[in-house]
């Protein structure tokens, strides 16, 4: 199962590093540690091995407690609002649920890794649809481990033991799939965790190549970056979790090597 280190951490904790700004006229700003929530237990509001997080536009926490088989929903303080799921195949229960992501609209989508398929909800944890069953046909998955949505509302699903990426449509039909077992450009080696960058681009922690990769939004090759390594910059140690935020940096769970590795995008015309 999956080790998403990236999304494990529930306590809002940004480093305590000084910076210079000149966005808020110059003065030396800091990061500090804000709030943190949940203990071991079934209880509301307590965990049992989280895996997964998602925030809303709003502000709002969605967490996959993946040993207690629910989502859990809280306020940006972590204030407990609601749960929804419980262990089984029906719809809206849970075998083991990891990655989630929320599309525009707020809808929520899990990533029902032991159940293989993907189930879509509303907010407040209404059942919407579901698709998959085991297998590794298109729209069938194996132990999908992490789910993201572009902004047209496209769902990218990482297919960790097919060693694919899938894609669909909000609605859960099949658009195409990418990916094959092996270590050359666009295969892969269980890929755990996806991300979508606002162009549309995907990003795939290619966990046992020890790598990221990037693609098209229909999955033509693009770049790759990383090898096996310990604590070398740009190395890896089973990467399993992946982000992008607004400027195209990406940041990395480097899950072995127990940090975080963050890359700059940077483009310049060549002569």
């Amino acid at each position: 199962m999956k080790r998403h280190s990236l999304l494990l951490v529930l306590s809002v904790v940004i480093g305590v590093n000084m910076f210079y700004s000149p966005v808020y006229g110059g003065l030396f700003k800091k990061y500090i540690f804000d709030s943190t929530w949940g203990a071991l237990g079934s209880a509301e509001g307590a965990f049992n091995g989280p895996n997964g997080v998602a925030v809303n536009i709003v502000g709002t926490v969605y967490v996959s407690d993946a040993g207690n088989n629910r989502i859990q929903k809280f306020t940006k303080n972590g204030d407990y609002l609601m749960s929804w799921g419980s262990a089984g195949p029906g719809d809206g229960q849970f075998d083991h649920p990891e990655g989630l992501a929320i599309d525009l609209f707020g809808n929520v989508y899990v990533a029902d890794a032991g159940n293989d398929r993907i189930q879509k909800f509303s907010a407040n944890g209404k059942f919407i649809a579901s698709w998959g069953a085991a297998g590794s046909l298109s729209g069938e998955f194996d132990n999908p481990s992490d789910v993201a949505v572009d902004l047209f509302g496209n769902v990218y699903v990482a297919d960790t033991y097919n060693h694919r990426i899938q894609k669909f449509s909000a609605n859960g039909d099949f658009l195409k799939s990418w990916g094959s077992e092996g270590t050359l450009a666009g295969q892969f080696n269980r890929p755990y965790g996806i991300a979508v960058d606002s162009a549309g681009k995907v990003y795939v922690a290619d966990t046992e190549n020890h790598r990221i990769q990037k693609f098209t939004a229909d999955g033509v090759f693009i770049i790759s970056w990383g090898s096996f390594g310990n604590f070398g910059d740009g190395h890896f140690n089973s990467p399993y979790g992946v982000s992008v935020d607004g400027n195209s940096d990406v940041y990395v769970a480097d899950s072995y090597n127990n940090r975080i590795q963050k890359f700059r995008f940077f483009s310049r015309i060549c002569d």
